[in-house]
């Protein structure tokens, strides 16, 4: 990715850390604080809009499909999100849902899509002028794998620089972590999969070192008292060197020097992961000896540039294919509109006039009477009417010329 950390710090509002909400994803949590980050950095704007293959380097989500986003962006559309739980801002925020309209835009001239977006008035009023916020990299963010990491690293953020962390009764955890009175009831398998694992890989991978104690009533665990402070580290520390370069190391490279080689890589002015990736991959097919010598050079050198620049025009070939796909699918879906308005739009005597003229057709091909029904007259009707519309179009462009 060739922006860097610094270039990607929103001012969440602290009302939208502090809130509730049933239902939301890991990556539905990344795309709000990309909204956030796109509407902080254009200002009040009535339509806001993000290249897809930027939003998916931001979210660190290369693989994930254009299809699987929007259907993520439309179950947010219906999502209500409870703001402000803990009234830290005394501003009143209430129960509210997140973004509007959300559609995918085409650009067939410069072969690439944008999702276009819409933030309701009084959202987009706090998201641009919070009063109370906490400064976040969404991309440190974008390298959580648990929905919980990013809910309490938000959270543990927002009181960085307060006397303490606010103590939370169980029920406040719970509610804060979105999770319904059904799940994790036992709190045996809360501390295991929700609080030590959120705990355990905000140590491993944020800015952030935090711990905690639990307040108990008898045998019942009753509140939770967390402990946050900032680490003493560079940029790009070997504990959070990024998901996607861990995952194509082998177990048996992930050695200090190495890790060490790879960070100072990541310190650089613009640094390219992908680049950082494909020379790993291509070392680690390539080296006979000497593994760390031979990945040094290769990075240096970028040995894996040809090799990437191929996959970088089969990936161009396929997203073309998948703009033509959208703008077919959004071609019929028009079609289908403007049909069903002409069929809508005809008076009785000339529906009765189509629907003979149907009949008389079908039953020219022969077609058996028992399927002749409304469905299929209709059907033919629409497409008549689509055909008579296309030609007088064409018929008026003619006659311009």
């Amino acid at each position: 990715m060739k922006k860097k950390s610094k270039d990607l710090t929103i001012k969440k509002p602290s009302a939208m850390i502090q809130t509730t909400a049933n239902g939301l994803t890991v990556l539905q949590r990344k795309f709000i604080n990309i909204m956030i980050h796109i509407a902080q950095k254009t200002g009040d704007k009535s339509l806001y809009y993000i290249d897809i293959v930027d939003l998916k380097k931001m979210c660190r989500i290369s693989t994930v499909g254009n299809d699987e986003i929007i259907s993520l962006l439309k179950d947010l559309q219906d999502i209500k999100i409870e703001y402000n739980i803990f009234e830290k801002d005394k501003d009143k925020w209430g129960r509210r849902s997140l973004i509007g309209d959300v559609e995918i835009e085409i650009n067939k001239q410069k072969n690439n899509s944008f999702l276009e977006f819409e933030i309701p008035v009084k959202m987009k009023n706090k998201i641009l002028n919070p009063t109370m916020y906490a400064p976040l990299d969404i991309y440190l963010i974008a390298g959580f794998k648990s929905t919980y990491t990013i809910i309490l690293y938000e959270f543990l953020r927002d009181y960085l620089t307060a006397p303490k962390v606010k103590y939370l009764t169980i029920i406040q955890f719970r509610k804060i972590m979105s999770l319904s009175d059904d799940k994790y009831k036992d709190f045996k398998y809360l501390k295991r999969d929700v609080l030590d694992k959120a705990v355990s890989e905000i140590n491993r991978k944020s800015d952030l070192e935090t711990n905690y104690t639990l307040a108990k009533k008898g045998r019942k665990y009753i509140g939770i008292q967390f402990f946050v402070s900032k680490k003493e580290i560079n940029e790009y520390p070997i504990e959070i060197i990024p998901d996607e370069i861990i995952e194509v190391l082998p177990e048996k490279y992930q050695t200090t020097p190495i890790l060490n080689l790879i960070s100072k890589i990541l310190r650089k002015e613009d640094v390219d992961i992908n680049m950082i990736r494909s020379n790993i991959k291509y070392s680690i097919r390539n080296a006979k000896s000497n593994f760390i010598a031979y990945l040094k050079q290769s990075l240096d050198e970028d040995y894996a540039q040809q090799e990437r620049e191929e996959k970088e025009k089969i990936s161009i070939l396929m997203h073309k294919k998948e703009i033509e796909k959208l703008k077919e699918l959004r071609n019929e879906e028009e079609k289908k509109r403007l049909g069903e308005e002409l069929y809508n739009s005809l008076k009785e005597e000339e529906l009765l006039k189509y629907e003979e003229e149907i009949k008389l057709k079908l039953n020219s091909q022969k077609v058996s009477p028992q399927f002749i029904n409304k469905i299929i007259i209709k059907s033919g009707i629409i497409e008549r009417l689509l055909s008579e519309k296309e030609a007088k179009q064409a018929g008026t462009q003619e006659d311009l010329f």
